[in-house]
Formats: C-alpha cells, sequence, structure tokens
C-alpha cells in the first residue's frame, strides 16, 4: 500500500494589545493654596509589530507588545505660604527658603511716626523693594517689602526703629507677585487692615493682611480671626502685630480684628500675592 501522513497546521492568534491609561493632567486646588500640576502620561508601546516564526509547520505566537507608562507620578507644583516667623527687635528670622521664593517683611514701630528704613543689600540681606506703609496719625507705623531669594541663607537684615520684624516665605508665586496693595491706619483700639482692588478674583491669589498696635509697652490681647479668616501668627507684646490670611479670595475687603491693651492706634496693610 502506499504510504500516507497527514500534517496539522496549528494557528495561534496572539491576545490583542490592551492599552491603560493612567494619570492625565488634573488640577488639584485646596483650600490651604496648595496646587498640584501633575505631569501629563506618556504612553510608549514596544513589540507592537510581532514577529512569526515558522517551526516544524507551526505557527510560533510572538512575544506580547509591552506597554510602558511615564509621567504617572505627578509632579506638584507649590503655591502658598511655606513659612511665617515674627520677632521683636530690629531684625528678625527668615523661615526655611530656596531661591525663587518670595519672601515678604513687615516691620512695625510701636510708638513711632518714623517709617523703619529698608536695611541696605549686602552678604545675605537680599534687596528690599517696598510695598506700602501705613500709620494711624497717632505715633505708631508699619511698612511692608519683598524680595525674591536667590539663595537658601537669606537674613533681614536691620530695620532701624522697629520693634518687630515679621517675614512670610511663599512659594510658586508670578513673576510680577504683587496685587492689589493698600496701607492704613487709624487712632482706634481695633485694627483693620484696609480693602484692595484684586488683580485676580478666581480665587488663585494669597491674600495677606498685617496690622501692628500701638502701646508704649503694654501687652495687648489679639481677638480671634473674623469668619472667612486664619490667623498665622501674633505678638502680644514688645511690638505687637497680628497676621492673617483671607480663606477664599474671590472677594476682598476690610478685615478688622479687635485686641484689649495698649493705647489707640494702629497701623494696618493688605497685600496680595499671584499665583505663578
Amino acid at each position: 500500500m502506499p504510504g500516507w501522513w497527514a500534517e496539522q497546521v496549528i494557528e495561534v492568534v496572539p491576545d490583542g494589545a490592551l492599552l491603560t491609561l493612567t494619570g492625565g493632567t488634573p488640577e488639584v486646588d485646596t483650600t490651604a493654596h496648595y496646587w498640584a500640576n501633575p505631569t501629563p502620561a506618556v504612553l510608549a508601546l514596544t513589540g507592537g509589530q510581532p514577529s512569526v516564526t515558522l517551526s516544524d509547520h507551526k505557527v510560533v505566537a510572538p512575544s506580547s507588545a509591552t506597554l510602558t507608562l511615564a509621567g504617572g507620578q505627578p509632579t506638584v507644583t507649590v503655591f502658598g505660604i511655606t513659612g511665617i516667623a515674627a520677632t521683636n527687635g530690629t531684625s528678625g528670622t527668615i523661615p526655611t527658603h530656596a531661591a525663587g521664593d518670595l519672601i515678604v517683611i513687615f516691620a512695625f514701630a510701636r510708638n513711632s511716626t518714623t517709617v523703619p528704613p529698608a536695611p541696605a543689600a549686602g552678604g545675605t540681606v537680599p534687596t528690599w523693594s517696598f510695598v506700602n506703609q501705613g500709620n494711624a496719625g497717632a505715633a505708631c507705623v508699619g511698612v511692608v517689602a519683598t524680595a525674591v531669594a536667590t539663595a537658601n541663607n537669606h537674613t533681614t537684615g536691620t530695620w532701624s526703629g522697629a520693634d518687630s520684624v515679621t517675614a512670610v516665605v511663599i512659594r510658586g508665586q508670578a513673576a510680577s507677585p504683587i496685587g492689589g496693595q493698600a496701607g492704613g491706619g487709624a487712632s482706634t483700639l481695633d485694627a483693620t487692615a484696609p480693602a484692595v482692588t484684586l488683580s485676580k478674583t478666581d480665587g488663585s491669589s494669597i491674600l495677606l493682611h498685617f496690622m501692628g498696635a500701638r502701646t508704649g509697652g503694654a501687652t495687648v490681647t489679639w481677638g480671634a480671626a473674623p469668619a472667612g479668616y486664619t490667623k498665622r501668627t501674633e505678638i502680644t507684646s514688645g511690638g505687637p502685630i497680628c497676621v492673617l490670611t483671607k480663606d477664599a479670595t474671590t472677594t476682598d475687603g476690610a478685615v478688622t480684628v479687635t485686641r484689649t491693651g495698649g493705647t489707640t492706634g494702629y497701623s494696618g496693610h493688605t497685600i496680595e500675592i499671584i499665583r505663578g
């Protein structure tokens, strides 16, 4: 009998590649003015063109395509206050900072009409830029100034005539960071930071409110922050000051903090910091 055989050809079809994308470009906004902007996810597919190998009359399945995802872990960009320090005396402590951060100074003289002059730049003292001043017309005065850090070891320098110096460090600000700002004062016991015209009304800015109380050396007691505001720090003796931020910055208005002790007169200041 003539010989015969059966030839069987098996074809194996690989599973289709399955793409999964995580990440994306969400933007996170919290009430503390911190923003997270993740880097967009990037998909890369390798092995997409299968290579077919014939062996013993069989089609061998190619290796599965490999999918890799880069950018899934977001890079967080911070905009907000990273530190505040209030110190009695003619110089203060600048909280931890890095090059590019904005440093805001509030120098306050509790019983004088002479504005504390900004110290000259040099060494670890940056170049201070005047923002505003305020006085009560009743022998107390304050001044607000800013500088963009160029290093991580800046000092305030000496603000001659000041009784206290407050330093605020902000990260993630715009290249031109100062929006609405104003300074003022009056011969009353309670202190008021003035209203300003906001440069941004989308809620992305930070509003800082500085207040200083006239006193001949007596201890004062600051009241609680009004609803919608957060008290960041205060000094009750020496050069009494109070610092607030506004919780929601889509609108602005004057804000008053009550106090007891000391004598009538205050210096009040408001400054808008614009997000980068």
